[in-house]
């Protein structure tokens, strides 16, 4: 991002450049403070530390307005709430989301708001691109396994494996085979205890 400020033209937002300097804000304070030995208004210069003080103190009670929406609903699991608050806008990059206007009784019929751009997401699309831009990604090509995949409980595309839970319903699956002691593999959870393996032993047991 830097790189395509300083010698391109950025795409993003005034509000994710803002959200950019505050991510960076006490990394770029602790640095100045504690390995160059200076003050970060002599370094910087008073205007330039002004700006970045005051842009820090804007987007934090921003971003805490934008929380304290998000935690009045009656989200389905803590992960899904936590996903939510770290999501980007697809639009302008900013991670200023949030309840759009009052709850309505029933969380599924609420949209959400950039509060940088003015975008708008339904439920679905917000819980979705939170997820995806969290777990989406992995690495087929060197052997990595999918860390979202099909809930074995609800259907959506929202287990979760490294966290063992379905970030929509809150399902667990089980991920060791209770009869080989063996791992269960990601494209295998099911809402059972076996492996694929041993669960088609048990089956044919059963048919003979």
């Amino acid at each position: 991002f830097r790189n395509n400020i300083e010698h391109y033209y950025s795409s993003l937002s005034k509000g994710a450049i803002e959200a950019l300097l505050v991510n960076s804000f006490l990394i770029i304070k602790d640095f100045i403070d504690n390995v160059l030995k200076e003050e970060p208004w002599e370094l910087l210069g008073q205007e330039t530390w002004d700006s970045m003080v005051k842009i820090s103190d804007i987007y934090t009670k921003e971003k805490n307005e934008c929380i304290t929406k998000l935690d009045s609903l009656d989200w389905a699991t803590e992960i899904l709430l936590s996903l939510v608050k770290q999501c980007k806008c697809v639009e302008c990059g900013s991670d200023l989301i949030t309840l759009n206007g009052s709850s309505e009784t029933v969380i599924e019929k609420d949209t959400f708001l950039c509060r940088s751009c003015g975008e708008v997401y339904s439920y679905d699309e917000i819980t979705h691109e939170s997820l995806n831009q969290r777990y989406g990604y992995y690495d087929y090509q060197h052997g990595e396994d999918a860390n979202l995949v099909d809930c074995p409980f609800c259907g959506e595309e929202s287990y979760i494996c490294e966290k063992g839970q379905c970030a929509m319903c809150g399902e667990k699956a089980e991920h060791t085979c209770q009869r080989c002691g063996g791992n269960i593999d990601v494209n295998e959870l099911s809402d059972g205890s076996f492996c694929s393996y041993c669960q088609h032993v048990i089956d044919k047991s059963k048919d003979d």
